[in-house]
């Protein structure tokens, strides 16, 4: 009787295990990006021009991925930025996306 009891905890506690009851399994690292490289640096529209710009982040372990950075025009009058990184001229003038 002794010998079922045991099989059963045994059966019981490797059921537990696979099911992710004991997570063994090791955690990922924490990367955290250490560059940031858009795909322009400067750009001269003519009025109604259009352009893309993205960015690609470099991580602490030398990956690289395209990310969506929260795109912001410091002259809305001058030029607007859709949230997909497409820059367009809407005057002429000088701003910073």
């Amino acid at each position: 009787m002794l010998r079922r009891h045991v099989s059963f905890l045994t059966i019981v506690a490797l059921i537990y295990i696979a099911c992710g009851g004991a997570d063994s399994s090791p955690t990922a690292p924490t990367l955290t990006i250490t560059g940031i490289a858009l795909s322009t640096s400067a750009v001269t529209l003519g009025v109604g021009d259009a352009v893309i710009v993205t960015a690609t982040a470099t991580y602490s372990d030398g990956t690289t991925a395209t990310i969506s950075p929260t795109w912001a025009s410091s002259d809305t009058s001058v030029a607007t930025v859709t949230t997909s990184g497409t820059v367009t001229a809407l005057a002429a003038g000088t701003t910073t996306i």
